[in-house]
């Protein structure tokens, strides 16, 4: 049988696109995903609704409260009701693809209107995981070719896996929705978008730096508590020297010393100045228990691995 994963993400930092059209930034073939930013996204949001509106329909009757009217009606309610509920506007990343599975049991199989409904039929996360390394690469390009100064952090929308059959969508899925929050947005350019593109087939790529893909994502999630999103940028950062440096058993200063001379020898000392004093913090952080990670100190650690990850990658490309 073939699952439809479905993930949307708003980017905080930006407000509009620069010309109001959809835009890819990577298409895959293994596995089966294209990823896009779009003002509209419509398809995405009307299934992430329908998983949600129908788990909440479940746990109605589960709990014994009834909504009194039919299943039909309680979902047309629902979905109108979250609805009027969304706040217009912004940008959002949506990730769109398919993929093979074991056939799942069925039994539960309910019609609810146009779609159907079972419980505990696919585990979600399974199937999330198989797209999961595009999905960090893709948002971790994103914030690496929008514009500098605009919030990088990322909102978790929702989640959907829907099961295809027959031409009917099979939902079996939990749901996750955030909050809407102040952030200070800039347009995303076309340029911006096309850089984007190119940073997320390059780091792709290089599976190498998987690891921290994910680690530089997790640390502008919204959801990601200060302190724990200074921990994954920092390490983040440290995988990234260590995966890149020629010589790994050198301290790590010496390393990212080296790599800043190849990368961007013109401004090599003003970086490793930088370094040392967010190395100097967060020895006093791990090794001491010292202090929490100011919102200066977490910026600074992600701005520079941001900016070695694009001339690291930009390398890869020439």
């Amino acid at each position: 049988m073939r699952a439809r994963y479905l993930s949307l993400h708003k980017l905080l930092g930006a407000s509009k696109l620069e010309d109001g059209v959809d835009a890819e930034i990577i298409v895959s073939a293994s596995p089966e995903l294209k990823a896009y930013v779009t003002e509209r996204p419509d398809d995405a949001l009307l299934r992430i609704d329908h998983a949600a509106a129908l788990s909440k329909l479940v746990l109605t009757a589960f709990t014994g409260s009834e909504p009194g009217m039919s299943p039909e009606q309680a979902l047309d309610q629902e979905l109108a009701s979250r609805l009027a509920d969304r706040k217009p506007g912004g940008v959002f990343a949506v990730f769109d693809g398919t993929t093979e599975i074991e056939q799942p049991d069925l039994r539960n199989r309910r019609a609810v209107g146009d779609v159907d409904f079972t419980l505990d039929a696919v585990d979600k996360a399974d199937v999330t995981a198989i797209f999961a390394h595009l999905t960090d690469c893709t948002l971790a390009a994103l914030k690496l070719g929008h514009a500098d100064g605009a919030d990088g952090q990322t909102e978790h929308v929702g989640t959907a896996v829907v099961l295809l059959d027959d031409q009917r969508e099979i939902y079996s899925s939990s749901f996750h929705f955030g909050v809407a929050r102040l952030s200070l947005a800039k347009p995303m350019t076309a340029a911006g978008i096309k850089r984007s593109a190119t940073l997320a087939k390059a780091l792709a790529k290089n599976t190498h730096l998987k690891r921290v893909a994910l680690l530089y994502v997790e640390s502008f999630r919204r959801e990601t508590h200060p302190l724990f999103a200074f921990v994954a940028a920092w390490s983040a950062l440290e995988g990234f020297i260590k995966n890149t440096s020629k010589n790994s058993k050198k301290r790590l200063q010496k390393q990212f010393e080296e790599i800043a001379s190849n990368l961007n020898p013109s401004h090599k000392h003003t970086d490793i100045k930088e370094f040392c004093k967010l190395y100097k913090y967060r020895n006093k952080f791990f090794h001491e228990g010292d202090g929490d990670p100011s919102k200066q100190v977490l910026d600074n650690t992600r701005a520079l691995l941001g900016k070695y990850l694009v001339l690291h990658l930009s390398t890869l490309n020439h």
